[in-house]
């Protein structure tokens, strides 16, 4: 999938953001905020914002989704890994705002979810690669880490296969 892609209609634009959901919600459901809170993770109520607008903007294309269940992961490590693949997503993100606002025919299209951070994106990324590195894991947390990291993105891959595109 492309950005071309993405940003070819209202539909694909809605196609990539509902994939975003479905890839997304098991990691956003294993966060435990408040544990990420007391771990100082940078910028945490704007990071939480941010996967907020992904359910703002499809509910303004008209498109209903089920609530999250949230059910923090027990383990710090899998937490941090598997939200190093959705902060990652920004980058692209910020490449699909800019292919939409390059299409006047899909102006007005909810676009907070891949808006991001805006020009603080790269501070943002910055500080948060900062506070992984500085968490204080041994070597079992880090692989768990690194597994959680893999499956989050295995999980984005599945729901981009082609039995699963709209």
């Amino acid at each position: 999938m492309t950005v071309e892609d993405i940003v070819r209609s209202r539909g694909s634009y809605i196609g990539y953001l509902g994939w975003m959901r479905r890839g997304s919600a098991p990691v956003l459901e294993g966060l435990d905020w408040s544990r990420l809170g007391k771990a100082a993770l940078p910028d945490l109520e704007a990071r939480r914002a941010r996967y907020e607008r992904l359910d703002e903007d499809l509910r303004q294309l008209g498109v209903e989704i089920e609530a999250l269940s949230p059910r923090p992961v027990p383990n710090p490590a899998v937490e941090a890994g598997g939200l190093y693949v959705l902060e990652g997503s920004i980058h692209g993100s910020a490449e699909i705002a800019r292919g939409l606002r390059s299409r006047p025919e899909l102006a007005g299209l909810p676009t907070g979810f891949v808006d991001g951070f805006g020009p603080e994106g790269g501070r943002m990324w910055g500080a948060f690669v900062r506070w992984l590195a500085g968490l204080d894991f041994g070597d079992e947390e880090i692989e768990a880490s690194a597994e959680a990291a893999e499956a989050a993105f295995a999980r984005f891959v599945r729901e981009l296969s082609p039995s699963t595109q709209s």
